[in-house]
């Protein structure tokens, strides 16, 4: 059950533009970044109000970052700053971007969503700029299963290729039970874009291609852009543009997958391969959901960094952790030494904590 009216009624008067669509409740409005090189973005937050996402559009060649989040008991549960200091990731958002997206609470170690103040501080050295900002905000009765719609769409002339889209629907399918796993359904509706099928990574250039591909993007749903290849990184499997990505359609709000890397040198598609086909759409799909890996790749043989989760292991090397986490759908690499491909569906309880309270998943 998903109550929105509530919302409407307790948020008017707040100084943002206020519609509900959707089963979410958006506030949009445009601040000025001040001479501080702030914007405050403060929201009255209802009761039972679930989890929100905040999306500011920073604009071209500018950047900017949630420096602090304090709660309505005026405690600060996010600084940015340690998030540079430290070595667990917890979102994106304390980075600076061209578009800067924030989920709270990101996960159950936040604790609930506060009704009250919610205040982000979001810093920017680009002084003067007009920052279009929107807040999505959900009311969610069940954290343990919901539905993410998923916009598929194939670049150029993808499908029209029958290998590629029985491929993809293959890859669909495995990816739907890994979700089905945590309780979460995919509502899937399939389209043509014509555009280019050879793409940068989200965020990193074809700004206004991306943006093209997006325009019929519906509002509460998870684009994912079946392109041939990913140019700027060789051998990728696919990229997210964010963690967390937005709902909000911009050049980082898509889920970009290099169809030809996973149908191999020869061009077609083994059982192993599609295995990986679903397995990336999942995996990159859970990254735009707000999933870090649950340990980054070696530096000089040894693991630094690792996601911000009590139940994914803090493994040292490469060979401890592909023993303790190579199974997990968020690991960095797939585990292909001999084929097949070791499968890597595993999700944790509070992975699947971080998801479900994903405004896009109702």
């Amino acid at each position: 059950m998903r109550r929105v009216a509530w919302i409407a009624v307790l948020l008017g008067g707040c100084g943002w533009d206020l519609t509900t669509s959707d089963g979410l409740v958006w506030l949009t409005t445009q601040r000025h970044v001040g001479p501080d090189g702030r914007i405050p973005i403060v929201v009255d937050v209802p009761a039972n109000a679930t989890s929100l996402q905040v999306v500011g559009e920073m604009g071209a060649g500018a950047q900017g970052y949630i420096e602090t989040v304090t709660d309505a008991s005026g405690d600060v549960p996010f600084v940015a700053k340690e998030t540079w200091d430290g070595v667990h990731n917890r979102t994106n958002a304390g980075f600076s971007s061209g578009v800067v997206t924030m989920d709270w609470p990101i996960a159950e170690s936040d604790g609930p969503l506060i009704a009250g103040t919610l205040r982000f501080d979001l810093r920017s050295a680009d002084h003067g700029v007009d920052v279009p900002l929107t807040i999505a905000i959900k009311q969610d009765d069940d954290l343990t299963r919901g539905v993410l719609a998923v916009d598929l769409v194939y670049a150029g002339t993808l499908e029209g290729d029958p290998a590629v889209v029985a491929a993809t629907e293959a890859a669909l399918d495995h990816w739907r039970d890994i979700y089905a796993a945590i309780g979460i359904e995919l509502d899937v509706v399939e389209r043509e874009w014509d555009g280019a099928s050879k793409l940068t990574s989200p965020g990193y250039g074809d700004a206004d291609v991306y943006r093209e591909a997006l325009a019929d993007k519906p509002p509460r749903s998870v684009s994912v852009l079946v392109i041939d290849r990913v140019t700027d990184v060789a051998g990728v499997f696919g990229v997210s543009g964010g963690i967390p990505g937005s709902l909000v359609p911009t050049d980082r709000s898509v889920v970009s997958v290099s169809v030809k890397e996973h149908a191999g040198r020869d061009g077609l598609f083994s059982a192993a391969e599609i295995q990986l086909y679903g397995e990336t759409m999942a995996h990159e799909v859970g990254h735009y959901l707000g999933l870090f890996h649950p340990a980054e790749l070696p530096v000089g043989g040894v693991v630094k960094s690792w996601d911000a989760l009590d139940d994914t292991p803090e493994c040292l090397t490469g060979n401890d952790c592909d023993a303790r986490l190579g199974t997990n759908l968020m690991y960095p690499t797939p585990l292909c030494d001999t084929p097949p491909c070791t499968p890597q569906a595993n999700v944790t309880r509070q992975q699947e904590g971080i998801v479900q309270r994903y405004v896009g998943v109702q």
